[in-house]
């Protein structure tokens, strides 16, 4: 199958790996970014990699503009040229309605497939950030939903066709260190390796760093939040940055407990981190969800919090307890592992949700 994918192409853990796992398994990629339009001089190892200009930053943030349009041609080419079965739009919000109808009248044309990992119906996005994204719902055949939640979502817009393909984790990328393979930095009893939402996980941290516990602290989005760290008990973290590749797998694997916050922008009932951890052969402490509770056994393979009283007396409990926290942590390992969470597994899926038929043909003379 030739397989087109449309997306940012930002962050190596998404398309990037899922592209290395459909060429594994025998499909023909090409790859299309839209960033590499809007953000000139983007790295893996950083945020934005130098600074880009004004014009740039306002066009992605309005999803208008002449490099929009020129994004937009740009996909119509490859389509003539590159001919894909498939073509799957990754996080896309620059492609215009009237892109695809364009091309949708090509005789024998693709199908098409619509995908996003952060929600883009929620209340809390920015304004219109997801406008384009919502209006080719009703265009392609098949729109994979990350969270259950947004699979009704993707109906009530005019889905033909709706798949849940949940995130995974990454072989190469997420396995157990020994403790003699992670630098000291890294060594502590509990982490929270992500981004800062006002939540309450702020709290939580603070509450467990005061109780006496290790606790360490990176990722993304947390310079608002500088100067109450600073005065807390989290002092000494400073500064929170992400960590990536090597450096990101031994903030898990130099923990005793990794913690594991949902986010509330996007709705989420699990997030990658849930995969990553017990691949990582880390014990994992996760809020708690009915919808991960289908995922691993409570006490078994995983641990739940629902509340901070309930996140102290676990940490505590654990903590003091290296023979049930190393068990529940091998158990957690084998289990992503049993169940197929691993990229490839779920590229397989993909192959089979998006291998079907095209459904789009009654909305193409729209």
């Amino acid at each position: 199958m030739k397989i087109l994918i449309v997306g940012d192409w930002r962050w190596p853990w998404y398309e990037d790996v899922c592209a290395a796992a459909l060429s594994a398994i025998g499909h023909e990629v090409t790859r299309l970014s839209g960033s590499g339009a809007l953000l000139p001089g983007w790295s893996d190892d950083r945020y934005l990699g130098r600074p880009y200009p004004l014009l740039h930053r306002l066009q992605e943030r309005l999803l208008s503009g002449p490099l929009i349009t020129a994004f937009n041609r740009k996909l119509e080419q490859c389509i003539t040229d590159v001919k894909p079965d498939v073509v799957w739009m990754y996080n896309c919000r620059w492609i215009y309605e009237e892109t695809l109808a364009r091309v949708q009248k090509i005789d024998d044309g693709p199908s098409w497939v619509l995908y996003a990992n952060d929600d883009p119906f929620s209340s809390q996005s920015w304004p219109d950030r997801w406008r384009h994204f919502r209006r080719l719902i009703s265009r392609c055949d098949v729109c994979l939903a990350y969270r259950k939640t947004n699979l009704e979502e993707f109906r009530r817009h005019g889905a033909h066709r709706t798949d849940l393909l949940r995130s995974y984790f990454v072989p190469s990328q997420d396995y157990p260190l020994a403790s003699n393979d992670v630098d000291p930095e890294y060594m502590g009893d509990v982490v929270f390796t992500g981004h800062f939402e006002p939540d309450g996980r702020l709290e939580a941290l603070e509450a467990l760093a005061s109780a006496g516990h290790r606790v360490r602290v990176f990722g993304g989005a947390w310079e608002p939040m500088r100067g109450r760290v600073l005065q807390g008990p989290l002092a000494g973290q400073w500064p929170i940055n992400v960590r990536f590749h090597r450096d990101y797998r031994q903030s898990i694997c130099g923990s005793k407990i990794a913690l594991c916050f949902f986010s509330r922008i996007n709705q989420d009932t699990y997030t990658r981190r849930n995969f990553q951890i017990p691949a990582m052969g880390t014990f994992m402490l996760s809020e708690y969800s009915d919808d991960l509770s289908t995922l691993f056994s409570e006490g078994v393979d995983a641990e739940f919090f629902r509340d901070h009283g309930e996140l102290a007396d676990k940490v505590r409990f654990y903590l003091a307890n290296d023979a049930a926290r190393d068990s529940i942590a091998r158990r957690g390992l084998e289990r992503v592992h049993r169940d197929g969470h691993d990229v490839t597994a779920r590229m397989r899926q993909f192959v089979t949700m998006v291998g079907s038929g095209r459904t789009h043909q009654m909305s193409v003379s729209a």
